[in-house]
């Protein structure tokens, strides 16, 4: 998992995602953090953290909002390190 402060965080099935945050000062992130777990949210060897590998914010964002729903992952607001965003990005969980 990527350190970060001030992401979200949202559950479907049996996946945890992170999404985006910033590491420091102006140093926000796109990707999405992804754990996946088969029985439960316990970290083992069967079950670990990583960057979804198709799911990305179109805009670098932390202090952001998000749900879920149904399927589909809402991306709203937030800061890029320079400015307040007013975009919304949408992503279809169920998309591999």
């Amino acid at each position: 998992m990527i350190p970060v402060r001030s992401p979200t965080v949202e559950r479907f099935n049996n996946q945890v995602f992170v999404i985006g945050g910033c590491r420091g000062p102006k140093e926000h992130i796109q990707e999405v953090q992804v754990f996946t777990s088969s029985d439960g949210l316990e970290q083992d060897e069967h079950n670990s953290w990583q960057i979804h590998p198709s799911l990305k914010l179109n805009k670098s964002r932390s202090c952001h909002m998000s749900t879920i729903v149904g399927h589909n992952l809402y991306v709203m607001g937030g800061w890029n390190g320079y400015e307040c965003l007013d975009s919304v990005e949408k992503a279809n969980l169920m998309d591999p």
